[in-house]
């Protein structure tokens, strides 16, 4: 039992990881279409996050999903050991 706790903390960094290299990789995506529009002092990471529809994110969905993982697995984890610290401590 204890045993899942590590492992959902262990899928939470994980997918952080995976999410981080994901947004790197999107803003790179983006930045090779915007270099055709616009010149290249305002292809900073701020102004293509500002200039980037939310539907026109390369690989949108799969960051959500990313962040979710990592969000769910962290929280899932909590409450596994709330759980177990509560079975623990009634059998008391």
């Amino acid at each position: 039992m204890m045993l899942v706790p590590i492992v959902l903390i262990a899928a939470s960094i994980v997918s952080v990881l995976r999410y981080t290299t994901l947004v790197q990789t999107s803003i790179s995506s983006r930045r090779q279409v915007l270099t055709q529009l616009i010149t290249s002092d305002q292809l900073g990471t701020t102004e293509i996050l500002k200039r980037t529809d939310f539907t026109n994110i390369p690989n949108g969905n799969a960051l959500v999903m990313w962040y979710l993982a990592a969000f769910l697995s962290a929280e899932t984890s909590l409450v596994v050991m709330a759980l177990a610290e509560y079975v623990e401590s009634s059998h008391d």
